[in-house]
């Protein structure tokens, strides 16, 4: 019997990122896919086995297909290869997605990631800006209706016992997400009381009463593992660095590696801060603490700042600067309340898929302390205004990055970075996404744009993404255990009790998600090396910026790759 030829690359592509989006619709919102906004996700027992059987399936479909590509396009430059790249993309994702919905390690034993679910299938709709306010009304109706069945079949999966501490990160969602549905989405609608804001409303008390059934099963019923045994396992964490980051590199190495640069690292931060300050790195961290703006200047300190950096990169020649407006604004009043309970983030991806006039970038508001005195909060200092806020997201960072991954050739590339409810829509999309807004930083502070306490700051951050990548490997091989790896945190990076309890359980939940930051990083700066090495007084760094950008969101490693067959050609 002769084979049947395979399906055109487009189609193939075109057909896996359908049944993506139809797997996924809460993170579809996200992105700007409107078809499924008023549905969740099936979690159900059956609807999780049902969805493998559907995915071994359409990944044998595509294997034609990515075989006669691997055959014609591997030596073929950007962006003729591009449909190379989807293919591949499409394969690893489906694959990762099998070993999570078949595996323990998420839905089977993690309550987090529903409520997270839950709760931003109704803020996606929040936040989305591309659609009339009463269509996003009726789909917020309708998912606010679906909570209580979505949530049910979701719990009836959780059949492992459930780590300490993960049931203790969903009770506190659980209590946002509450917080959300009762009070903010009454602010949302703005008073309107007819129509589909009268719906969702309506349909609000079912579903505060199917979140506190939730919590009570998390707090009465669950079978919960008070040793907190989180490891997702070496073979996973290794398929997931080998498949999803596409890194050659064997955890043995990295782990030689990063044991490495971590205590090269440690020693140049000593050395960084024991030059400004007779106290080290806790001195100057307490003089960048005490550095707020002032309450009158707090926005406009904002936009300075993301003005000074768009043009002292632009004198840099780093990249040419995209058309992409973006504000700064106060977290929005119907979130207030509930954002610290949640995965609230203050920079989210632009929905890739449809235009956005301007994107907004949300900050804490001013707070008001008991003599009715406005004050900045005081995790705005200026060197979280000017590292995190700016460089790495809303300027040269996540925000131009974003920019030119929404138009790529790599149609994957495009939405892989996008943020969904607890993490990105897909794991490839990671190392270029947080590498490159980590490598941002590294380029303003060659600039000079950081102060020298600023760069001190700068230099703890490489240590944290360093012991983050470590910690990554121990905790998911079975090394570490979670209380140790907090303790590491705190010992040997300096950070304070409750954020290294945090870091750990955020690196617990997700393995391979830590170590992408530093993968990415490095990577950028290897293959800007290997570049100029090669050019030499030809060298163009803007143009090696661009070609890495307008590659999309896919893995350091494949787009090194990719550009190696361009100069190879």
């Amino acid at each position: 019997m002769i084979a049947p030829p395979p399906a055109p690359a487009a189609d193939a592509v075109s057909a896996f990122l359908s049944a993506f989006w139809a797997r996924h619709p809460v993170t579809g919102s996200f992105a700007g896919v409107a078809d499924n906004d008023h549905v969740y996700p099936d979690w159900s027992p059956e609807g999780l086995t049902a969805s493998v059987v559907a995915l071994a399936a359409e990944r044998q479909a595509l294997a034609g297909t990515l075989e006669h590509a691997e055959r014609t396009l591997s030596g073929v430059a950007w962006p003729a290869s591009a449909p190379l790249v989807d293919l591949r993309l499409a394969d690893i994702t489906l694959e990762i997605e099998i070993a999570e919905r078949s595996g323990t390690h998420f839905h089977r034993r993690n309550p987090a990631l529903a409520i997270g679910e839950a709760i931003f299938g109704v803020i996606a709709l929040m936040l989305r800006r591309d659609l009339p306010l009463e269509v996003r009304w009726s789909s917020a109706a309708r998912r606010v209706a679906a909570v209580p069945a979505f949530l049910d079949g979701a719990r009836r999966s959780l059949t492992e016992a459930i780590p300490a501490a993960w049931r203790e990160r969903a009770l506190r969602e659980c209590e946002g997400a509450t917080i959300l549905l009762r009070d903010g989405l009454p602010i949302w609608f703005g008073g309107a009381s007819d129509g589909a804001a009268a719906e969702a409303l309506a349909a609000v008390p079912e579903a505060v009463a199917a979140i506190a059934a939730y919590e009570r099963w998390l707090s009465a019923d669950a079978r919960i593992d008070e040793g907190n045994d989180v490891a997702a396992g070496e073979p996973m964490l290794a398929a997931l660095i080998r498949r999803g980051h596409w890194s050659s590199v064997s955890l043995t190495d990295w782990k030689h590696s990063l044991t490495e640069r971590f205590a090269d690292t440690k020693g140049r931060l000593a050395g960084m801060a024991g030059a400004l300050a007779p106290g080290g790195w806790p001195d100057v961290e307490a003089r960048l603490a005490a550095d707020l703006p002032a309450p009158a200047d707090y926005l406009a300190s904002l936009e300075q700042c993301w003005a000074d950096c768009k043009s002292t990169a632009e004198s840099m020649q780093y990249v040419i600067w995209p058309e992409s407006p973006l504000r700064f604004a106060s977290t929005a009043p119907w979130a207030r309340a509930a954002a610290p309970f949640l995965y609230y983030l203050p920079y989210r991806c632009p929905p890739p898929l449809v235009p956005t006039a301007t994107h907004t970038h949300e900050v804490a508001p001013l707070m008001v302390d008991v003599a009715g005195v406005e004050r900045v909060s005081p995790a705005m200092t200026r060197a979280q205004i000017k590292l995190n806020h700016v460089v790495h997201h809303a300027a040269l960072g996540h925000h131009v990055q974003n920019w030119y991954a929404a138009r790529s050739a790599s149609r994957i590339g495009r939405v892989s970075a996008q943020d969904g409810a607890s993490r990105i829509a897909m794991f490839i999309g990671g190392s270029l996404a947080e590498g490159w807004a980590c490598y941002a930083t590294d380029l303003m502070e060659e600039a000079g744009f950081l102060t020298a306490a600023e760069r001190v700051a700068e230099q703890h951050t490489r240590l944290r993404l360093l012991a983050r990548a470590l910690m990554d490997i121990d905790l998911h091989a079975g090394q570490r255990s979670l209380d140790e790896v907090a303790r590491f945190y705190e010992v040997e990076v300096g950070m304070n009790g409750a954020a290294a309890r945090n870091e750990a359980v955020k690196n617990s939940m997700f393995p391979g998600a830590a170590i992408m930051y530093w993968l990415g990083l490095d990577g950028i700066h290897q293959a800007r090396l290997a570049r100029a090495t090669r050019d030499g007084d030809r060298f163009d760094l803007r143009a090696f910026h661009q070609e890495i950008l307008a590659m999309g969101a896919i893995p350091v490693p494949m787009i090194v790759e990719r550009m190696n067959a361009g100069a190879a050609r």
